[in-house]
């Protein structure tokens, strides 16, 4: 793992230094994406020699905004899996860069979305369920923070009256509960 990581680190120098344009071909940074989300795996164990490559991944993929091509090559279904993996990885001796570039990605993920697909909903939903109590407060503080910065776009989704499919029942109370608790 530690190999895997350090190569995906070096492609997303590359990436980088490329940025804003893709150094490589679709198909390519389909697989570049699926390296990624699988060096994610390594970040909730701080002590493994990889975390600070992982650490500096996550802090590239931020700042130079690589989400979005995801985004571009519609990897809607890897998009839900570093969601999912952001909020599962999540632990409390993470620095707060870790925190901040995490809800960076995922902000800008769904600021970015034309429509913003319902399995990706309802993982953000998933993690702030009542009924859910094995989930880490952290996770929930982020997926909490994340709810409340995309309010506005719930709104339009989510109007109190609409139909949501069964995958999201419950999400109106829930985002209610996060929204208000943020305002309180």
């Amino acid at each position: 793992m530690d190999v895997k990581v350090s190569v995906v680190s070096c492609i997303i120098v590359i990436t980088r230094i490329t940025a804003p344009d893709a150094p490589y071909k679709d198909e390519q940074m389909k697989e570049i994406f699926q390296l990624i989300l699988a060096a994610f795996e390594n970040m909730s164990h701080v002590s493994t020699r990889s975390y600070k490559k992982v650490t500096s991944i996550l802090d590239t993929i931020a700042k130079v905004k690589l989400c979005l091509v995801m985004l571009d090559l519609e990897c809607d279904a890897l998009v839900v899996e570093i969601f999912q993996s952001f909020l599962k990885m999540i632990r409390s001796n993470h620095s707060p860069a870790v925190f901040s570039n995490k809800e960076t990605i995922m902000s800008l993920i769904i600021n970015e979305s034309e429509d913003i697909s319902l399995d990706l909903l309802d993982s953000l939903f998933a993690i702030l369920r009542k009924a859910n109590q094995n989930v880490p407060s952290i996770s929930w503080t982020v997926g909490e923070q994340i709810i409340t910065r995309i309010n506005t776009q719930l709104e339009k989704i989510m109007t109190p009256t609409q139909k949501l499919p069964s995958k999201l029942e419950g999400a109106h109370d829930v985002k209610v509960e996060v929204v208000e608790r943020a305002f309180d």
